[in-house]
């Protein structure tokens, strides 16, 4: 259980504004917004007494409650060096804390020492580009040769389709990718390397954009769920070590394929003892890919496809239309 922490601003009737100079005031004393964000107050982190209370804060929580880490909303807008100072020393007294960077811009920076994870923007808004046939497959690995070069092997990515801000801005994985693409796209965030969000609502497979700043109430229909779907996910994860985030996990390799089904995406990843095999259909059309010379011999231990794959065999694949196949050994 990690804990949503806001140390970039409070609300404006917080009690901290009636501290002397813990908030950035205009030239007429009135408490300051951000962006456009006109229900919130920005903190000063030039106060010495105002970052110490900060950090006094995460201590009781991790000292008193025992959450396991915090999600630090827009990390990127206080500084690094609060950051990196807070978290050295709750560290120090709990070694197994996690820490979520609600960022990407300053990835390499905040996972220098302070963060263990990120928000993987690029690659979520590509894949709602692939889903909309406005990015390729060729974008994808493109992202996947930068992203090896930018950011340390040990900085782990999130991927999702969807969260907070997504659904109730953006509309719903259905929406942005379509159904049949959501469902394959969600298979995605769990091949490639990083670690996978489920959001509020999707193993329900949630139609609707969430109320923002009001409370709101999901529906749940047992006849139209994903909920053996995340489950099947999850599992697939946990007993493939090859699968693991980042460094723990085997490294992202491109199967090449041929001319004419440029819109597979094929990969492997691997480890001592597990290998697994992912394709990835990213088109409206079934396509077929031999695979006589791409997976190892024998029997693979199990084998997650999102489509009837009764007519294939090891060695010719037949995958429908935004759909995938795993193999793992």
């Amino acid at each position: 259980v990690i804990l949503d922490w806001v140390a970039n601003h409070t609300a404006p009737d917080s009690e901290w504004t009636q501290r002397e100079g813990w908030h950035y005031r205009d030239s007429l004393g009135n408490l300051m917004v951000q962006y456009d964000w006109t229900d919130i107050s920005k903190l000063n982190y030039e106060n010495q007494d105002m970052r110490a209370e900060m950090k006094k804060a995460m201590h009781w929580w991790m000292d008193t409650i025992g959450i396991d880490g915090f999600r630090c909303d827009v990390a990127g807008e206080v500084p690094t060096d609060f950051w990196n100072d807070a978290m050295a020393e709750l560290l120090a007294k709990h070694p197994d804390m996690f820490t979520l960077a609600e960022d990407e811009d300053k990835a390499q920076e905040l996972t220098e020492t302070a963060f263990d994870m990120y928000y993987g923007w690029t690659l979520h808004h590509l894949m709602n580009g692939v889903a909309q046939g406005k990015n390729t497959v060729e974008d994808l690995w493109g992202y996947f040769a930068k992203v090896d070069t930018t950011i340390r092997k040990e900085a782990i990515r999130m991927n999702f389709t969807s969260n907070h801000d997504e659904n109730s801005w953006a509309g719903t994985e259905f929406e942005r990718m379509g159904q049949k693409a959501a469902k394959a796209m969600a298979m995605f965030t769990y091949i490639a390397p990083g670690m996978p969000l489920t959001y509020t609502g999707q193993e329900f497979a949630n139609v609707r954009r969430l109320r923002f700043f009001d409370k709101d109430t999901l529906e749940y229909d047992p006849a139209n769920t994903f909920e053996d779907f995340y489950k099947m996910a999850n599992t697939m994860r946990a007993d493939n070590p090859a699968l693991f985030s980042n460094e723990l996990g085997g490294k992202l390799e491109r199967i090449e394929m041929p001319e004419g089904i440029e819109k597979i995406f094929a990969c492997r990843r691997a480890v001592e003892g597990n290998e697994v095999y992912a394709f990835f259909n990213f088109s409206n059309e079934s396509r077929v890919v031999a695979l006589d010379k791409i997976l190892p011999e024998g029997e693979p231990k199990s084998v997650i496809a999102l489509n009837d794959v009764s007519d294939s065999t090891l060695d010719r694949l037949k995958i429908k239309e935004w759909s995938c196949v795993i193999y793992c050994y």
